[in-house]
Formats: structure tokens, C-alpha cells, sequence
């Protein structure tokens, strides 16, 4: 991690590489719908990398932005592994008030193409889905907060089949003493 104007930016990119051997992987055989788990034999190699900067231009503002990047090669196909998507984009800015005892905070994360296991390899990529939160602070050992989760109502689906919550309001209270 590197700090640039005091801590006013900080910034960290990170390398990975996985290498597993004889994968196993969940099927489901499309003539049959019976699904199995089966082992994928040779090299499963996932290499990538994901930068972030995080921003606080002002002690009631902070702002970040990361960009993952993974290449996850299936030895059977020679392609993308499945459910595994290429890039992924997210950040978040969050405001600070009240001497730091409420904030709000939305974010948002971008999921580029990927496939999911099904019918044709379907895309379950390519979506946006942003979240709200607001938490409050009266007293040291008190938290009030409210979540609003996929705030534009996106339909969208992380594994193929199973769809995600529609818009969802929570809201918690939590005293720790």
C-alpha cells in the first residue's frame, strides 16, 4: 500500500496466481438436468490482479474505486472458468456528519462477462447493482442503521438459475455492552 499526501490517497495493487490440480467442479448434464460434482483433471491456472485508491479529500468525504482482473483458464474448454468473471469494477463514497456519528454510504460494483453452468453456458454477467447505507451513531455503545440493497431494482443472477433479492430495505439496531 501506498500513501500519498499523508493519508489523504492511498493506493495498493496486488498480483495472485492460483494453480489447482485435478479441480473438481459441480456438472449438470443438460440432456439429463442430474447434476454431480465431477473432477476436471490437468491445470486449473487463475492469475490476475486488482488495484484500488481510496480518496479522503476531506475529513467528512471518502471516496474509493478497484478493478479486479481475473483470468481463471478451465483446461477442458481453454476458456474463461465458469462463474468466474473477467473484470469486476466497485467503489463507494461515503459522507461523514455529526462529528463522524452518521455517515452514509453508497456503493456500487460492476460484474463484466462471465457464464454460469446451464443450458448453453448462459451469461450471468454484465450488470451494475448499487447499495445505500446510513448508519447513526447517538451514543458510543448504540448503532442505528438502515440498508437499502440493489437500490434500482436489478434483476440480475450471480448463479444461473437463482435469482438475486429484489430492491431490500433492513434496518438494525445494535447495543454492545
Amino acid at each position: 500500500m501506498q500513501y500519498l499526501y499523508g493519508d489523504k490517497i492511498t493506493a495498493s495493487a496486488t498480483y495472485f496466481k492460483n494453480i489447482i490440480k485435478d479441480r473438481i467442479t459441480y456438472y449438470t448434464n443438460p440432456a439429463t438436468w442430474q447434476s454431480t460434482y465431477k473432477n476436471v483433471k490437468g491445470k486449473t491456472v487463475s492469475d490476475g490482479f486488482e488495484t484500488q485508491i481510496t480518496a479522503k479529500p476531506a475529513d467528512w468525504l471518502s471516496l474509493n474505486v478497484s478493478y479486479t482482473y481475473t483470468k481463471s483458464i478451465n483446461p477442458d474448454t481453454g476458456r474463461q472458468n465458469l462463474n468466474i468473471p473477467l473484470r469486476v469494477y466497485s467503489g463507494y463514497a461515503t459522507v461523514y456528519a455529526l462529528h463522524k456519528k452518521l455517515s452514509a454510504t453508497l456503493d456500487g460494483k460492476y460484474i463484466g462477462k462471465r457464464y454460469s453452468y446451464g443450458p448453453n453456458n448462459p451469461q450471468t454477467g454484465k450488470y451494475a447493482v448499487f447499495d445505500f447505507t446510513t448508519l447513526y451513531k447517538p451514543l458510543n455503545n448504540l448503532e442505528l442503521s438502515l440498508t437499502i440493497k440493489n437500490i434500482f431494482n436489478r434483476f440480475y443472477q450471480e448463479v444461473y438459475g437463482y435469482s438475486t433479492r429484489p430492491r431490500s430495505v433492513f434496518a438494525k439496531v445494535s447495543y454492545k455492552f
